[in-house]
Protein backbone atom coordinates (compact mmCIF):
# COMPACT_ATOMS: atom_id res chain seq x y z
CA UNK A 1 0.00 0.00 0.00
CA UNK A 2 1.61 3.17 -0.69
CA UNK A 3 0.05 5.43 2.31
CA UNK A 4 2.38 4.31 4.98
CA UNK A 5 5.06 5.58 2.77
CA UNK A 6 3.69 9.00 1.65
CA UNK A 7 2.18 9.65 5.00
CA UNK A 8 6.22 8.98 6.33
CA UNK A 9 7.55 11.42 4.12
CA UNK A 10 4.57 13.86 4.42
CA UNK A 11 5.34 13.81 8.04
CA UNK A 12 8.69 14.46 7.74
CA UNK A 13 8.60 17.17 5.47
CA UNK A 14 6.24 19.11 7.93
CA UNK A 15 8.14 18.83 10.86
CA UNK A 16 11.11 20.01 8.95
CA UNK A 17 8.88 22.92 7.85
CA UNK A 18 8.18 23.46 11.70
CA UNK A 19 11.75 23.08 12.54
CA UNK A 20 12.76 25.68 9.89
CA UNK A 21 9.88 28.15 11.18
CA UNK A 22 11.16 27.59 14.72
CA UNK A 23 14.84 27.89 13.90
CA UNK A 24 14.98 30.63 11.51
CA UNK A 25 12.54 33.33 12.75
CA UNK A 26 12.25 34.98 16.18
CA UNK A 27 9.81 33.87 19.07
CA UNK A 28 6.95 36.03 18.34
CA UNK A 29 7.10 35.71 14.89
CA UNK A 30 7.30 31.93 15.02
CA UNK A 31 3.96 31.83 17.35
CA UNK A 32 1.50 32.01 15.37
CA UNK A 33 2.61 29.73 12.44
CA UNK A 34 3.70 27.21 14.81
CA UNK A 35 0.16 27.20 16.86
CA UNK A 36 -1.38 27.07 13.41
CA UNK A 37 0.51 23.87 12.89
CA UNK A 38 0.28 22.35 16.00
CA UNK A 39 -3.62 22.68 15.31
CA UNK A 40 -3.53 21.26 11.79
CA UNK A 41 -1.42 18.25 13.35
CA UNK A 42 -4.54 17.25 16.14
CA UNK A 43 -6.92 18.23 13.07
CA UNK A 44 -5.25 15.50 11.11
CA UNK A 45 -5.20 12.87 14.32
CA UNK A 46 -8.60 13.44 14.83
CA UNK A 47 -9.87 12.57 10.84
CA UNK A 48 -9.31 8.47 11.23
CA UNK A 49 -11.27 8.82 13.93
CA UNK A 50 -14.31 10.65 12.40
CA UNK A 51 -14.11 8.90 9.16
CA UNK A 52 -13.50 4.96 9.65
CA UNK A 53 -13.85 4.52 13.87
CA UNK A 54 -17.13 5.73 13.91
CA UNK A 55 -18.08 5.23 10.37
CA UNK A 56 -19.38 8.30 9.50
CA UNK A 57 -18.51 9.66 6.30
CA UNK A 58 -20.21 13.46 7.42
CA UNK A 59 -18.58 13.50 10.12
CA UNK A 60 -15.25 12.91 8.09
CA UNK A 61 -15.84 15.18 5.69
CA UNK A 62 -17.04 17.98 8.20
CA UNK A 63 -13.76 17.28 9.96
CA UNK A 64 -11.34 17.40 7.08
CA UNK A 65 -12.44 20.48 5.55
CA UNK A 66 -11.65 22.34 8.99
CA UNK A 67 -8.51 20.26 8.52
CA UNK A 68 -7.75 21.73 5.54
CA UNK A 69 -8.46 24.99 5.96
CA UNK A 70 -5.59 25.16 8.42
CA UNK A 71 -3.09 23.23 6.62
CA UNK A 72 -3.99 26.28 4.18
CA UNK A 73 -4.07 28.91 7.07
CA UNK A 74 -0.72 26.75 7.89
CA UNK A 75 1.05 26.91 4.89
CA UNK A 76 0.56 30.38 3.72
CA UNK A 77 2.11 31.40 7.03
CA UNK A 78 4.86 29.46 6.86
CA UNK A 79 5.69 30.01 3.08
CA UNK A 80 5.32 34.33 4.65
CA UNK A 81 8.14 33.86 7.05
CA UNK A 82 10.40 31.17 5.24
CA UNK A 83 9.82 29.83 1.72
CA UNK A 84 11.62 26.64 2.00
CA UNK A 85 8.89 25.53 4.86
CA UNK A 86 6.43 26.99 2.84
CA UNK A 87 7.14 25.04 0.05
CA UNK A 88 7.54 21.98 2.13
CA UNK A 89 4.50 21.91 3.54
CA UNK A 90 2.67 22.33 -0.36
CA UNK A 91 2.45 18.42 -1.05
CA UNK A 92 0.62 17.89 2.61
CA UNK A 93 -1.41 20.58 1.51
CA UNK A 94 -2.14 18.50 -1.93
CA UNK A 95 -2.49 15.82 -0.45
CA UNK A 96 -4.92 16.40 2.24
CA UNK A 97 -6.75 18.19 -0.87
CA UNK A 98 -7.28 15.17 -2.30
CA UNK A 99 -8.05 13.08 0.84
CA UNK A 100 -10.58 15.86 1.08
CA UNK A 101 -12.08 15.49 -2.38
CA UNK A 102 -12.12 11.84 -1.77
CA UNK A 103 -14.23 11.91 1.62
CA UNK A 104 -16.68 14.34 -0.01
CA UNK A 105 -17.17 12.20 -2.56
CA UNK A 106 -17.46 8.49 -0.11
CA UNK A 107 -19.99 11.03 1.83
CA UNK A 108 -21.79 12.23 -1.59
CA UNK A 109 -22.55 8.59 -2.58
CA UNK A 110 -23.67 7.31 1.03
CA UNK A 111 -26.19 10.32 1.79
Amino acid sequence: MVFAPVWTVLYSMIALAAWFIYKKTDWPSAQKPLTLWGIQLILNAFWPGCFFALRNPLLGSLEIIVLLAFVVATTVSFWRRDRSAGLLMLPYALWTSYATALTLTIWRLNR
